[in-house]
């Protein structure tokens, strides 16, 4: 019996002891499988069994039965306190195995980070070679669209300049028709201004010729000498704009006044003179009404009738005998019907045409040699037929009872609104001189009885330019 027990207790402490380390090198057999860095923490975790549980050598159960103990009883015990150690050793081997395999795999990671950095690189480089790839082609994308652009704009400033091109050829001969249309209006308006011109002057000598022919004698109102003497204003002053407008007069005062006195009489000179003196090309219209006027007032001033022949010396020799003898009103019935007697002689008729046309062409001389101009038929025909008409107006004024003074003012003169009128565009104080006198002042001597021969009515004021 006692044979038997022992053989049981020798059997499992064998057990116990084969499968101890069968436990321990299994696991380190598994473990085994791991690498190199791994394995390690499993040696340590053998040192560390061996030094807690120092087992002490197995001695022979023979050896044990000489302790007095009965030996079915120590087996039992040695197994029991065996289990307990081997439980706390497998618990602290798996323990220490977790903590090796974690830092097994921390080194593995470790050693295989180089090949991962190193893909990492290569990846990288990659992905910069396929920016860079793109950035070329944007560019060369940008590169061919700017060439086109570029095309396309000098396509455009090319069809730019062309369009220019023809817009001023057109523009040109656009031009050159609406010049040539306004020339033909301003013609066709000339042609209207003395159609009209003419119509009112034969309106007023049909009017003249009625009154006349109602009237026992010759005696005109002085409205009716208002109206005449306006309507010939007006067809001086027409005449030179149109003719001399487009002239430039652009010359030196010393030039102008020996152009002037190279063509002008002594007796017109003093009046004219300080007309060009300062000469200022803003006044060539006004200084060339001011010199046809000039040379009107031969006709104005004379005594007796313009143009009459030779024998004019004798008439004007009886006319100052007849004013030296007979009373005021006598004298002034005896002049006007004297006069109008010798103006309604047909014989006269060529001699006063001759003097009128004489005087035009001084006109015409004394102008062109200021502008420049060249003197035409239309001007000359044009400027004789305003002469005949001044002439025909003046001996008018002569056959009247009253007499009728014609007064130019000098240029200089202070400006009198009784008997001036500014005609400047830039009309100034009243106070200011004048530059010039373009048409006379028109003075009816008494009231046509000849008993008040003292001015008495301002019939037409002068018609003069102010300018500061």
């Amino acid at each position: 019996m006692m044979t038997a027990v022992e053989g049981i207790n020798s059997r499992s402490i064998t057990a116990v002891e084969e499968m101890e380390p069968k436990s321990v090198a299994g696991q380190i057999g598994e473990a085994g499988e791991l690498p190199l860095a791994e394995t390690q923490p499993a040696s340590s975790a053998e040192a560390i069994v061996e030094t807690v549980l120092e087992v002490p050598p197995r001695t022979p159960l023979q050896d044990k039965s000489t302790v007095g103990s009965p030996p079915g009883s120590d087996s039992r015990e040695g197994l029991r306190r065996t289990t307990p150690k081997i439980a706390s050793l497998k618990a602290t081997f798996e323990r220490s195995h977790s903590e090796g395999s974690l830092k097994g795999t921390r080194k593995l990671e470790k050693s295989k980070s180089p090949s991962r950095n190193g893909d990492y690189n290569a990846e990288a480089l990659r992905s910069k070679d396929e920016e860079i790839a793109k950035l070329k082609d944007l560019l060369e994308k940008e590169t061919e669209l700017k060439q086109a652009l570029e095309d396309k704009c000098n396509a455009l400033e090319e069809d730019v300049e062309r369009l220019e091109s023809a817009l001023e050829q057109h523009d040109g001969d656009w031009r050159a028709e609406m010049d040539q249309q306004n020339k033909k209006l301003a013609l066709e308006r000339d042609r209207a201004q003395d159609a009209f011109v003419e119509i009112k002057r034969q309106l007023l000598g049909l009017k003249r010729s009625i009154s006349t022919s109602t009237r026992v004698d010759s005696q005109y109102p002085d409205l009716s000498f208002t109206a005449e003497m306006q309507n010939l204003y007006h067809e001086m002053q027409n005449w030179v704009v149109n003719t001399f407008r487009r002239v430039k007069m652009e010359r030196p005062a010393e030039e102008m006044l020996a152009s002037l006195e190279s063509v002008v009489e002594s007796k017109r000179l003093d009046y004219l003179r300080p007309l060009f003196q300062d000469w200022d090309p803003a006044n060539k219209l006004a200084a060339l009404q001011a010199v046809v006027a000039c040379y009107l007032m031969e006709v104005w001033n004379d005594p007796l009738l313009f143009g009459l022949p030779v024998w004019r010396k004798g008439v004007k020799k009886a006319t100052e005998t007849m004013s030296a003898i007979l009373p005021n009103s006598s004298y002034d019935k005896w002049r006007s019907g004297t006069l109008d007697t010798i103006k309604q002689n047909a014989d006269i008729k060529d001699a006063v045409d001759s003097g009128a046309k004489a005087l035009s062409e001084m006109i015409c001389i004394t102008l062109t040699s200021l502008t420049g101009a060249e003197e035409s038929a239309a001007m000359s025909s044009s400027l004789h037929a305003i002469v005949k008409r001044v002439v025909s107006l003046s001996h008018v004024f002569r056959v009247q009872h009253a007499q009728y003074q014609f007064v130019l003012p000098e240029p200089g003169s202070p400006f009198d609104q009784t008997r001036m009128d500014d005609t400047s565009l830039e009309a100034t104080s009243s106070f200011n001189a004048i530059t010039c006198a373009a048409f006379p002042l028109v003075l009816k001597m008494g009231h046509g009885s000849g008993e008040d021969v003292e001015p008495t009515r301002v019939v037409v004021k002068a018609k003069v330019i102010c300018r500061p």
